[in-house]
């Protein structure tokens, strides 16, 4: 398991990428595609909380990779 840390120098956050072979769960998605892989599966994306700073690029992550999202009510 690899977990990358992408920060987000436009509102001081913290996306993660929890990556195993192909597979990869995003963490609180900001707008930083400088890590994207079409070559991996993208299985979910989970939000933390709703401040804006954690899910910055929630729709933008979704559209691309087609992941479910996951959060609280």
């Amino acid at each position: 398991m690899e977990i990358i840390r992408c920060r987000s120098r436009l509102l001081e956050s913290n996306m993660y990428l929890i990556l195993e072979n192909d597979h990869v769960i995003i963490i609180d998605p900001c707008r930083d595609f400088s890590n994207f892989d079409s070559q991996k599966i993208y299985d979910w994306i989970m939000l933390t909380d709703e401040h804006y700073d954690h899910i910055s690029g929630v729709n933008e992550w979704k559209e691309k990779t087609k992941a479910k999202v996951l959060c609280s009510r």
